[in-house]
């Protein structure tokens, strides 16, 4: 990790034409300076040795890294005339530390949103389930006790305000890039991850529009102990059906992004968590599903393991654009050094 001589601030973004200004101290810092530190790989970067490629005419279509333009017909040593940056970055294959700064940004933002948006509904789905449970305990032991709308309502607000953040987070973490190379082997993945998890979102937006007419708890209690009449209304049908769909585009969403994040294992590259992934592609399904029938801790116990996943791809983002950034560096500083031979 680059850091402030002075202070030690950790070295953050892409370097100025005139260096880096630490914002603790403000002391300014060379590129050669900068350059230097990333020439010590640190005990938080893996270090990057990039191979040198022979200069020479493009004679197959390649898309850019950086932007997707066509670099059929240029020199490897040269700049891509869409987006300036170089060729030669945009032949080096399809890990992340090669790919768009933009892009990676918001693919670490995306993994941090979502897991996130998952721990709080996580949280928050225990909290009401420990709700229910003091409720129902509370009326066996023949208490009266009277929740009001609120406890209606809540649990239907907070579910469907963290569907749309975790849709978000899913929309920036799954967002193509422009510089693929060859075969996109994410792309049905993501394809079917966006489908179930707006899937999801109307299934929680129709258990909340249902929770919003009065009564309609009553009717699939008495549904559910035959104690009292039943009455077959288009709420009861709703809950029952949107109760279904939540349980099903759940499920989907699990495998669907179970999927992506195993395309995008060799990307880091990180084969323990490839690895990782290929196991949790049946078994969080399982827990999600048959898991319930576990006193309910399968659903619990599969978002548990889908976060570590989650945690482990957000770290190894994060870890491909330091390293970008001390190549660019390495790069900077190599190109210094034959400047000056050649001068």
């Amino acid at each position: 990790m680059i850091r402030c001589l002075g202070c030690g601030e950790p070295f953050r973004g892409a370097p100025q034409p005139g260096g880096w200004m630490c914002p603790a101290c403000n002391r300014l810092h060379t590129r050669t300076e900068l350059a230097t530190q990333a020439m010590v790989a640190g005990p938080f970067t893996a270090p990057v040795v990039h191979a040198p490629i022979a200069p020479h005419v493009l004679v197959q279509s390649r898309p850019c890294l950086a932007c997707g333009y066509d670099l059929l017909g240029l020199v490897s040593t040269g700049a891509c005339p869409e987006c300036g940056a170089p060729v030669e970055r945009s032949l080096r294959g399809n890990l992340l530390e090669f790919a768009d700064t933009q892009f990676l940004k918001e693919m670490r933002l995306g993994a941090r949103v979502v897991f996130i948006g998952t721990l709080v509904a996580l949280g928050v789905s225990l909290v009401v389930g420990a709700g229910a449970l003091a409720f129902g305990m509370a009326a066996q032991s023949g208490v009266n006790v009277t929740g009001g709308r609120w406890t209606e309502l809540l649990p239907r607000i907070t579910e469907f305000v963290g569907s749309i953040v975790v849709l978000a987070g899913w929309w920036l973490l799954s967002r193509p890039d422009p510089g693929q190379l060859g075969e996109d082997t994410g792309a049905q993945s993501r394809r079917w991850l966006r489908i179930f998890l707006v899937a999801e979102i109307g299934a929680t937006l129709a258990a909340f529009v249902v929770a919003m007419v009065p009564g309609w708890q009553a009717a699939m209690a008495n549904a559910m102990s035959g104690a009292g009449p039943v009455t077959i209304s288009m709420g009861l049908v709703i809950v029952v059906l949107s109760g279904l769909a939540t349980v099903v585009a759940t499920t989907g969403r699990f495998f669907a992004a179970v999927a992506y994040i195993r395309s995008l294992a060799p990307r880091v590259p990180d084969a323990a968590l490839h690895k990782e992934a290929t196991r949790n592609l049946w078994l969080l399904p399982i827990l999600n599903t048959v898991g319930i029938l576990l006193c309910g801790l399968g659903p619990l116990a599969a978002t548990i393991l889908f976060l570590i996943m989650l945690n482990r791809l957000s770290k190894g983002v994060a870890g491909a654009m330091e390293r970008a950034k001390l190549a660019a560096l390495r790069d900077q500083a190599a190109a210094e050094v034959n400047a000056m031979r050649n001068a």
